[in-house]
């Protein structure tokens, strides 16, 4: 272990879950979020939960994780699961599964994307937007205006994870068509 995992791990832990046989594939982000979120965990404390077929990684700062890992243990969901405390350097490397999807667009502008990807209207699209729920390229953005580009990375809380992933070209009325990966 190099003396950066070291130091890594002397801060971030991974509360490992691993469902039973008959829970594989049953639950999604959401699920592993509201389950953290019960126990009054601020999200500040905690990173990211990457969901895997049999269970997900959740990313915790290392002084909440004995409290995460007793706590999830006493949810009904996962009483049949195997929760432990990992190392950082033990993060599984599983290809992610995406989800194609084809949006219109007028404009490369952040609010454009969210409203298609999200199918809301620019009221509430703006409302997200100043509730600095959506992160470009894991930076908070909250400009309506911000330019988009190929490769970006979108994440609207509540809404999941995307890669503007290709410009297929324009419609008859001139809106451009993007690809989207939606990360499943």
């Amino acid at each position: 272990m190099s003396t950066a995992e070291k130091v890594i791990d002397n801060i971030v832990k991974i509360i490992r879950i691993t469902l039973p046989k008959e829970l594989v594939g049953k639950f999604v982000h959401r699920d592993y979020l509201s389950a953290v979120m019960k126990f009054g965990l601020n999200r500040d404390r905690m990173g990211d939960i990457l969901i895997y077929e049999n269970g997900a990684d959740i990313l915790v700062l290392k002084e909440n994780a004995e409290y995460l890992k007793n706590s999830l243990q006493e949810l009904t969901r996962f009483k049949k699961s195997k929760i432990e405390i990992v190392n950082i350097t033990q993060i599984k490397n599983e290809e992610k599964h995406y989800q194609d999807i084809k949006i219109t667009i007028s404009s490369n502008r952040l609010d454009n994307f969210i409203s298609e990807i999200a199918k809301i209207s620019r009221s509430k699209t703006d409302e997200i937007l100043n509730e600095e729920r959506v992160k470009i390229n894991s930076k908070v953005e909250t400009k309506p205006s911000k330019e988009i580009y190929l490769k970006d990375e979108i994440i609207i809380r509540g809404y999941g994870k995307y890669i503007v992933d290709e410009f297929l070209g324009s419609n008859k009325k001139g809106k451009t068509i993007v690809l989207i990966k939606k990360l499943n």
